[in-house]
């Protein structure tokens, strides 16, 4: 996965990079069979994304 950290966005772009990462990752979850780790994985990538997006909108 990329690191969002040393890219050299504005905030709309940033928001919107981490909003198709998002939706990636519950559109891989919600259609694919993963193992109970995988699934606790990306359940855990997709919450730190959505933190992430609430703290830069706020």
């Amino acid at each position: 996965m990329l690191d969002i950290r040393n890219l050299d966005l504005s905030l709309p772009d940033l928001t919107e990079r981490l909003c198709k990462i998002s939706n990636r990752l519950y559109t891989m979850h919600s259609s694919c069979s993963f193992s109970a780790r995988e699934y606790r994985v990306l359940e855990r990538m997709h919450e730190i994304i959505q933190k992430g997006m609430d703290g830069l909108t706020q």
